[in-house]
């Protein structure tokens, strides 16, 4: 059984495999509904529910339906997949489904309400989520969903770059904010806010494939620039940095930290872990020396896409360990850690 699993939440909603340029207009007391069409949420009131799984995505990915509807993921992609999520009633134990082959199919009903974020566990990159029903976290996910302009792109240079990623890459559109995030195909993007109609882009590794690009608004509204950009070449080996012996642990939307690990830094003024999907309370995260003596402790970024330590001590050469627990929306929780150096 394969433990990697994501807590969906509205960001992630947004992160669907369309095909199509998306726009979504100006809204004003928009109906919660309303809201999670225009973020291509697709509501079925029918009993049963099918999903296609093919070209290693789930079609559609993010659906709603209501309690006790029945959804069957469907196989019609070559290679082996498997369906798997958290049981709600039983939020430790973990349903997945049988290794799907090209042809088979499986069935689920959702009996109790909540946000159920899945995965392939042989492809753990492949997301989906359910909604059934209405429940209690979908009105904390509606926070996100404020009165703002979209984002737009209208272009991405260069927007041919390696497998190996940490090309440099400027996205010129409009709408952008400060927390604005950049999706390259099941991947983020580091990116830097230069104005509202400007990102720097550090791009990830990523194997060769042409894909779309998604730029999200933290209110979860989003554009796409379809077929725009492209991974090229053969992916390098890379030998590991060696004289540092002590072990990272990610957890599963991990994309970054500060200093990242086994950097040797200069008396850090802060320390922060980020993820690609929202925590909410009870995450937390520590920075502690080698005998576990704790040092300081953050709290959650404003975003809520990462935590953070503002207030790192002055500290004497040595190596330091971060440790983290990120709590996702929907109730599943995971533990991480990093060390680092000071010189």
């Amino acid at each position: 059984m394969r433990n990697k699993f994501l807590g969906l939440m509205l960001i992630f909603l947004i992160f669907i495999m369309g095909c199509q340029t998306t726009q979504v207009s100006e809204k004003k007391d928009v109906h919660p509904q309303e809201k999670m069409a225009a973020m291509n949420v697709i509501t079925y009131d029918s009993d049963k529910v099918d999903v296609v799984i093919d070209e290693l995505a789930f079609l559609p990915a993010f659906i709603h339906i209501k309690k006790g509807a029945a959804v069957t993921w469907k196989n019609r992609d070559k290679v082996e997949h498997t369906v798997a999520f958290h049981n709600k009633k039983t939020p430790t134990e973990v349903t997945e489904s049988d290794v799907l082959k090209t042809g088979d199919k499986y069935t689920y009903t959702f009996n109790e309400e909540g946000v159920y974020d899945y995965i392939c566990g042989i492809h753990p990159f492949m997301h989906g989520g359910i909604i059934v029903g209405n429940p209690p976290e979908l009105a904390e996910m509606m926070e996100f969903a404020e009165d703002t302009l979209p984002p737009k792109v209208f272009s991405i240079t260069p927007n041919k770059v390696s497998v190996n990623g940490g090309d440099k890459v400027i996205v010129k559109g409009e709408n952008f904010v400060e927390d604005t995030t950049v999706f390259f195909h099941h991947l983020f993007g580091d990116v830097k806010f230069i104005d509202s109609k400007t990102l720097e882009v550090i791009v990830p590794k990523h194997y060769a494939l042409k894909m779309d690009i998604i730029a999200t608004n933290p209110d979860g509204d989003h554009f796409t620039l379809p077929n725009s950009f492209e991974f090229f070449g053969k992916e390098e080996k890379v030998s590991e940095v060696t004289g540092f012996e002590y072990q990272e642990k990610r957890t599963p939307h991990f994309t970054g930290s500060v200093p990242k690990h086994g950097d040797s830094v200069s008396d850090p003024s802060i320390t922060s872990i980020s993820f690609n999907f929202p925590i909410v309370k009870g995450s937390s995260i520590i920075l502690s020396d080698l005998n576990n003596e704790k040092l300081a402790e953050g709290n959650l970024m404003t975003n809520r896409l990462g935590l953070e330590i503002t207030s790192v001590p002055q500290l004497t050469p040595g190596i330091y360990k971060v440790v983290y627990h990120a709590v996702w929306l929907g109730g599943s929780a995971h533990d991480g850690e990093f060390y680092f150096a000071t010189k």
